[in-house]
């Protein structure tokens, strides 16, 4: 998003571990080192000093359970400026099915192999209860291996609109697989 405007940009990331992973490729960017703010929190923590243009979520509707998307959206929309800008990237379709476990990516770093394999056990609703597997190798020994369950939510077109509507935002264009949406 940088490189597609000027504006200071406040990315928002509650993870301590992905926080690290961000700030780590912004020390790679000095040009963004002066209008890119990490913040250590989560939408519904944030304290800024003023309302701003546009709020952008990628991949991010996809984690927030729906008691908390019902919180969420009144809060952005306090942060938006009259007529400000929340965009979101969203697919239609509820979760995807269950299947089995699969590879997704696998990296060789020195020595090592780093490989990512996940699977959907079960879905219901617009909740998916994903598996995933973290593998780290050499050669033919494994030297570590964590799992991990977590859940993935993939609310309905009519739930997500009514959302929206009831804390006051109202739909614009936006391009394919992404949702736009301004502050009354």
């Amino acid at each position: 998003m940088a490189e597609w405007m000027s504006a200071e940009i406040f990315a928002l990331e509650p993870s301590a571990t992905m926080r690290s992973v961000l700030i780590s490729r912004l020390a790679e960017r000095p040009d963004l080192l002066e209008r890119v703010t990490v913040l250590p929190c989560d939408a519904l923590s944030l304290d800024l000093d003023e309302p701003v243009e546009a709020i952008v979520m990628i991949n991010v509707l996809y984690a927030l359970e729906p008691g908390y998307r019902g919180r969420l959206w009144p809060v952005l929309a306090d942060h938006l400026e009259p007529g400000g800008l929340l965009v979101l990237t969203w697919r239609d379709g509820g979760p995807p099915k269950p299947r089995p476990m699969r590879r997704l990516d696998s990296r060789r770093v020195g020595r090592h192999t780093y490989t990512v394999s996940s699977e959907i056990v079960e879905s219901d609703g617009e909740r998916a209860t994903c598996r995933y597997l973290y593998r780290i190798a050499q050669g033919d020994e494994v030297l570590s291996e964590e799992e991990l369950v977590g859940h993935a939510y993939r609310p309905a077109w009519e739930t997500l609109r009514d959302e929206l509507v009831r804390a006051g935002y109202v739909r614009t264009a936006a391009p394919d697989g992404l949702l736009a949406w301004r502050r009354a």
